[in-house]
């Protein structure tokens, strides 16, 4: 069968930092795949919105983040992120004749053959419904009385003791840089190294894991720092999906802090 591609991308005023980067770099990946484009907007800012259609691409806004905006509800960031990703997911559902989705988040930077190697991995394993790309996130931590900063990759591996590195995986913990050179397609129930959770910033998903309708993007209030990727993973990997990650596409991240912000109609 032939794949055809849908590529999904969030974004909304916050991001307009990035815009011009990330629809260069979009530009180089359309010169040499092919693929179509489907944006969200969960912002009430429809100036922006415009923008992107002027740019010959769709973008749909997020009627559940900004009806409750217009409501004058306060409405968690992570819960911004599950409505938005939940909308595009729906309309690739909608949409019968593509075969997988790729999600971009707007301030990540993709490799040019960034398409070319997720066809590469499908060609090798057609059964795949689960591959994500690496990208960079900093962290801060305590050492010697220092705050120390550094970066890591968004990807997590499976450890067969408990760990609290993450929040809601009590199996999981950063990958190690070293555990992704050299570049290959890593997890899988036979590989030395599996992988419990990625960042949602770069991945593509089999149109069998996007209609799956046992799990959907979510927030959970009683765990308000727990990311919607995080409870993505952990819902699709208890449902048995085996998540594979590409070290080869390694991006890089145009990221600024979101964390604990609040969306409301006098700050958003």
């Amino acid at each position: 069968m032939e794949k055809k591609f849908l590529v999904l991308i969030p974004t909304n005023r916050d991001k307009s930092y990035t815009l011009g980067k990330f629809i260069e770099n979009l530009r180089k990946l359309e010169s040499s795949s092919k693929f179509d484009i489907l944006f969200s907007d969960d912002g009430l800012d429809e100036d922006y919105r415009n923008i992107i259609k002027s740019l010959g691409y769709e973008v749909i806004p997020v009627q559940k983040t900004i009806d409750a905006i217009k409501n004058g509800e306060k409405v968690n960031i992570v819960q911004c992120l599950a409505n938005t990703r939940e909308a595009l997911r729906n309309e690739f559902i909608k949409r019968k004749k593509y075969t997988h989705a790729i999600w971009f988040d707007s301030d990540v930077i993709m490799p040019d053959y960034t398409i070319q190697m997720f066809t590469h991995d499908l060609d090798e394993n057609p059964k795949l419904d689960i591959v994500s790309g690496v990208y960079w996130q900093q962290k801060s931590k305590i050492e010697n009385g220092r705050n120390v900063s550094y970066l890591y990759p968004v990807v997590f591996k499976y450890l067969e003791n408990e760990c609290y590195d993450l929040s809601i995986h009590k199996y999981g913990a950063e990958m190690n840089v070293q555990e992704l050179f050299p570049g290959r397609l890593i997890g899988g129930p036979n590989d030395d190294i599996r992988i419990i959770a990625i960042g949602t910033g770069i991945f593509m998903a089999s149109r069998k894991l996007m209609e799956d309708d046992n799990w959907h993007f979510r927030f959970n209030p009683n765990k308000p720092d727990t990311t919607e990727d995080m409870w993505f993973c952990l819902d699709i990997r208890e449902l048995g999906y085996e998540i594979y990650l590409d070290s080869r596409i390694c991006c890089r991240h145009n990221f600024q802090s979101w964390r604990n912000k609040i969306k409301d109609k006098q700050n958003y």
